[in-house]
C-alpha cells in the first residue's frame, strides 16, 4: 500500500517535531543534575534530598521522560555557598 504525499509529509513533520522536542528537553536538562550527584555535592543521602523535597526545603523537578528527581545546579550551588558563608 502506497502512502499519499500528505501522509508522508505528516510522518516527516511528526518525526521532526519529536526530534525538536527531544533537543529542547536535552538543552533544558543541562541546567539540572541527578539526585545522586546532588547528594554527593551536599554530602547527604539521596533519602535526605527526598525528605527536603517533601518538606519544601529544596525543590526537586521531574524528568519529563522518566519522572526521576532532578535538581537545578544553581539551587545546589546556592546551598553550598550558604554553607561556606557560615
Amino acid at each position: 500500500m502506497l502512502m499519499s504525499e500528505s501522509d508522508i509529509y505528516c510522518k516527516i513533520l511528526a518525526t521532526c517535531n519529536f526530534c525538536i522536542m527531544l533537543y529542547n528537553v536535552c538543552m533544558e536538562m543541562k541546567d539540572f543534575i541527578k539526585i545522586e550527584e546532588a547528594a554527593k555535592l551536599l554530602n547527604v543521602t539521596k533519602m535526605t534530598l527526598r525528605r527536603w523535597d517533601k518538606a519544601g526545603k529544596l525543590k526537586a523537578y521531574r524528568h519529563p521522560m522518566n519522572n526521576y528527581r532532578l535538581y537545578k545546579k544553581v539551587d545546589i550551588e546556592n546551598i553550598l555557598r550558604s554553607i561556606s558563608d557560615d
